[in-house]
């Protein structure tokens, strides 16, 4: 029914808040569930209790009819006190139970009002509850908070938090369940309360949905007693939608006069979500979920996760000049990149080689391609390649490659490859490069890789050099180029090809000059006067080294600065490096027209135009060893100290850190510039203080307050990593308090990554620490470490010792971690029941991690397949509404194992799920669960003969086994495969798919 059809006494906005009752819970469930409404409920408790025989027959059947024949809300509350008492209310385990058989199962059913609730919450009205169901939450994909919770529901006020709130309890949170409350005013602490009294005439309007039936629901009489006492001067009017034939007995009703004002929805249940829709419709707007719903996947294509390229995209220079120039290499290379796929090329600086390329794709009438590049002058190894992907693009290497190999059309140019004078170097490097090109190649059917390089590449590979032009070539480029403008004659020109030595890019300098000066003056200026291609760049660094001029003097600076940061660094930070420089993007221009310097763009959250774009600014390798070479210590030592009062604070030479304002906000990623770039710096704090014991000491209290920070922010391998690099320069002897604290958290972020050999020693720096910490809460968490290595190690013993003594110094969460590590350690009869009663605990202290695990751990001991896959819903259900990626995993996982004892088909909401997470954990590069992942889904895939999702699963698990050079698992899927692939059928089909393509060619292909 539309509200244009009826009397509509209010229209909604931003300030309304919903309130639902159960009659919305009843329409979700299409009435499925009698234990939805009030006295549904309270029914249900007494045939509980009497099944458990907490109560007889007749005391059963008393009370029952007294429920049935009244419609008094006294009645009604004093018989849900009783059952309150009789089932241990709040707190014991038989009212859990019931409350967890009464509402664990429900879910909604009619579509029509879940697509509106959702839109509805998506526009961003506020919506609570008075049901203790979480059916709200499972449409609009909201957490939940209970109005005990005093932070959570002032935010919910004022808008910072976005969450279904529970006035009167949530059913997996039973003690917050109080039952029959006379008082409303009880359930409430002071600090909400004063809150909702200084609030609350000014906050909103209230709309009632679902709670028509007044005398059924003694939460709603009790609300709204509490809020006419409390606020009858204060509150301004709210409303009610019922069906249109109870507008004349609410009005008449005495709990709804002033106060509840109400509106008619329709003449049948039936009217209400179209209603709705109309109501809210003019407030409906995008809006980014906090949590985003998930959308079902049907196969592993659609799974995958967008890669935004912005931040490697390349756009070739308009370059009309290089078409008639370098025919033979323009031929060599076609042939190289049409027959192989990749070619590697040479050119020295000032070369110009994207005026090559682009002529080479013009020439190919290839113009619709997409071009990518990556700077390659710091390579190293394949690894610290695939962490250059993941800083630049936000996603695994394997991510990349696969969003790559999507396109139709495209081009990878891996710029300035690293090669120098050490042969055995080179050669590793290139050889490295080659196999990487070649995985690159096979898996992106319609990829061409570039390899640019300044060195030729050591071994006589099929390569093309770019070298200067000759005097023919030099003509048809000065003649072509979109800046000659005057008529040069022969001479001339050869007078400007003497000028440059034929470089392409000095000759379009020269030209850029002639614009503003004569040929005579242009020539006649010093610093073009090279006659060895070698000595060109060490002369424009000179050039601009030694000029006078005030504005190239303050680009030096800048480039000077820029060198100091391995990783580069924002325009923004290095101004802050020395403020009494004026550093302007026309510094950064220069430099970067003169090669010097490259820029690379990093996604930020939130931002997805190109040009809003934080932009780092990164010298090139030859930069950085020409001016550490050419520039004197002192001033060297200078340029880093400023840099580290950026990172560290001005004051942490005398022991008062504040770090990079990065670090703080907490949206780093552990390949992030930042990071790579304090890692680098705090490595050499403490190669400088080496013999200095004050600087020492300055040192290792520096790294253990960055390592706390890090550990915070979950970033393990950094803490590692710069651990390992830097435990090495330590002296044992003396240390102080900061030394075992960084020990701690080394072993702390030695425990998290996967092998015996790691936990290992985790244990062996924990132990070093053990002694010398002073604090019981850093002592407590050491142990819970130490145990949960043990238990790694499969020795519960000494795993249960640990969380003996953490337990006996702790409380709260770690306490709870601690027993349960006890009880999983443990063997006797109880142990279910008592996991039960410990998850209980968690779940009253908000310990949302704890209580996954410790429901895991109960799932684990279940030897019913269906009842385990029953429990281990629950778990993803409950991990997904409290944002507990890593446990939801972990439960997807052992569900999709459980159903394949079942000899089930997964859910396709499930199937959705376990493939989102394979392409996150991939990401994450998780690979103890990706490999579980990855075995359930091939698993499911080929019980239901899902050849497309197979073979897709089957490209991206060989991307990733070639990368790691993991030949045998790859052979193994093979093998499995051609029991029911037909290859013969499979080629004769005529059906193209990367996945088909791929899988073809790797069969067919040389041995693997």
């Amino acid at each position: 029914m539309s509200t244009s059809n009826c009397d509509q006494k209010y229209i909604p906005n931003k300030d309304t808040i919903l309130v639902i009752g159960t009659g919305l819970s009843i329409s979700l469930t299409k009435n499925q569930y009698p234990q939805l409404s009030w006295v549904g409920l309270i029914k249900s408790g007494y045939k509980f209790a009497l099944d458990r025989g907490l109560i007889d027959p007749d005391t059963h059947d008393n009370w029952i009819n007294r429920l049935s024949a009244t419609n008094d809300v006294d009645e009604i509350v004093l018989t849900a006190e009783l059952l309150g008492k009789k089932l241990g209310a709040p707190e014991g385990a038989n009212y859990t139970e019931w409350l967890r058989k009464s509402f664990n199962n429900l879910k909604p059913i009619d579509e029509d009002t879940q697509r509106i609730i959702k839109r509805i919450s998506d526009s961003g009205i506020k919506i609570c509850t008075l049901n203790y169901d979480t059916l709200l939450e499972d449409v609009t994909s909201l957490p939940s908070i209970c109005v005990s919770e005093s932070k959570d529901v002032i935010a919910w006020i004022r808008g910072e938090k976005s969450a279904i709130l529970h006035l009167h309890g949530i059913w997996d949170k039973p003690e917050s369940c109080v039952l029959g409350v006379r008082d409303y005013e009880k359930t409430l602490n002071n600090e909400v309360r004063d809150f909702f009294q200084r609030s609350l005439a000014s906050l909103n309007t209230l709309l009632f949905v679902g709670c028509g039936s007044t005398f059924e629901d003694a939460n709603i009489s009790n609300l709204s007693t509490w809020l006419k006492s409390k606020f009858n001067s204060a509150i301004s009017n709210h409303f009610a939608l019922v069906l249109n034939t109870d507008i004349k007995k609410r009005l008449k009703d005495p709990s709804w006069q002033n106060f509840v004002d109400p509106i008619g929805f329709g003449d049948s249940h039936s009217d209400l979500p179209d209603y709705l829709r109309d109501l809210f419709a003019h407030l409906y707007i995008e809006k980014k979920a906090s949590l985003p719903q998930e959308l079902l996947v049907g196969n592993m294509e659609q799974g995958l996760k967008p890669v935004d390229f912005n931040s490697i995209k390349c756009y070739l220079p308009n370059s009309p000049q290089a078409l008639g120039i370098r025919h033979a290499q323009v031929f060599t290379a076609s042939k190289f990149l049409d027959g192989n796929k990749y070619l590697w090329l040479t050119a020295d600086w000032g070369m110009n080689e994207k005026e090559f390329l682009w002529s080479i794709i013009q020439r190919g009438q290839n113009i619709s391609a997409e071009m990518f590049l990556i700077n390659a002058s710091s390579y190293t190894s394949r690894e610290s390649f695939y962490e250059k992907i993941e800083s630049l693009i936000g996603h695994s290497f394997e991510s990349f490659c696969t969003a790559l190999g999507s396109f139709d059309n495209s081009y990878l140019i891996l710029d300035d490859i690293p090669f120098d004078a050490d042969h055995d170097k080179s050669l590793a490097l290139q050889n490295d490069l080659q196999d990487l090109t070649n995985i690159l190649a096979s898996y992106c059917e319609n990829l061409k890789v570039i390899l640019i390089s300044r060195q030729s590449p050591p071994t006589k590979i099929s390569w093309v050099e770019l070298a200067a032009l000759d005097k023919a070539d030099s003509r048809s480029y000065i003649e072509g180029h979109p800046n000659y403008k005057n008529n040069l004659s022969h001479d001339e020109i050869l007078l400007l090809f003497e000028h440059t030595n034929g470089v392409p890019k000095l000759i379009t300098d020269d030209l850029n000059k002639l614009a503003v000066a004569s040929l005579s003056e242009v020539v006649a200026e010093e610093g073009h006067s090279i006659s060895m291609l070698a000595g060109r760049f060490h002369s424009a660094m000179l050039n601009l080294s030694s000029s006078n001029q005030q504005e190239l003097k303050y680009a030096f600076t800048l480039l000077k600065f820029i060198s100091i940061f391995p990783n580069g660094e924002y325009l923004e930070n290095l101004k802050r490096v020395d403020r009494t420089k004026k550093f302007a993007i026309s510094h950064v221009t220069t430099l970067q027209q003169q090669g010097f310097i490259y820029v690379e763009e990093q996604d930020e959250l939130a931002k997805s135009d190109n040009q809003n774009q934080r932009k780092r600014l990164i010298a090139t390798r030859a930069v950085k060893d020409w001016i550490y070479s050419n520039t004197k210590q002192a001033e060297v030592s200078r340029i880093y100290s400023a840099a580290f009062k950026l990172y560290f604070g001005d004051q942490w030479e005398s022991g008062t850190f504040k770090l990079h304002s990065s670090f703080i906000r907490g949206d780093l990623v552990e390949k992030s510039a930042e990071l790579s770039n304090a890692k680098f710096f705090l490595k050499k704090i403490f190669s400088d203080a080496e013999n200095n014991s004050r600087k020492q000491k300055i040192s290792m209290a520096l790294a253990s307050h960055f390592c706390a920070k890090a550990m915070e922010k979950s970033h393990y391998k950094v803490v590692h990593d710069l651990c390992t690099a830097i435990t090495p320069m330590l002296s044992p002897e003396n240390p102080d308090n900061s030394y075992w604290y960084l020990i701690y958290q080394y072993g702390r972020a030695l425990r998290m990554f996967d092998g015996d050999e790691y936990y290992s020693r985790a244990i062996e720096k924990l132990k070093d620490a053990l002694p010398h910490i002073q604090d019981n809460k850093t002592i407590a968490n050491l142990h819970i470490n130490m145990a949960l290595a043990y238990k790694s190690l499969r020795n519960f013993d000494l795993a249960k010792e640990h969380a003996e003594k953490a337990a006996k110094i702790s409380r709260g969460k770690v306490l709870l971690s601690a027993k349960h590590i006890i009880l999983t350690c443990s063997k006797h009869k109880n142990q279910s029941n008592e996991l039960f009663e410990l998850e209980t605990k968690a779940r009253k202290s908000g310990a949302h991690k704890v209580v996954s695990n410790i429901a895991l751990s109960r799932s684990r001991r279940i030897t019913d397949p269906e009842k385990k896959s029953e429990l281990l819903q629950g778990i993803v259900d409950y991990s997904h509404n409290n944002l507990d990626f890593y446990n939801k995993a972990r439960a997807l996982i052992e569900l999709g194992t459980t159903m394949l004892q079942l000899d089930k088909p997964l859910q396709e909401k499930t199937k959705s799920s376990l493939i989102s997470i394979y392409h996150h954990l991939s990401d994450e590069k998780m690979d103890k669960l990706l490999v579980q992942c990855r075995s359930v889904l091939w698993k499911h895939f080929a019980m239901n003969k899902d050849l497309i999702n197979l073979l897709q699963l089957f490209r991206y698990s060989s991307l990733r086994w070639r990368l790691r050079k993991e030949s045998q698992e790859e052979t193994e899927a093979i093998q499995e495969l051609d029991t029911f692939v037909d290859k013969a059928q499979l080629e004769a089909s005529g059906k193209s798919s990367s996945a088909i393509s791929y899988y073809l060619g790797r069969v067919s292909g040389p041995s693997i």
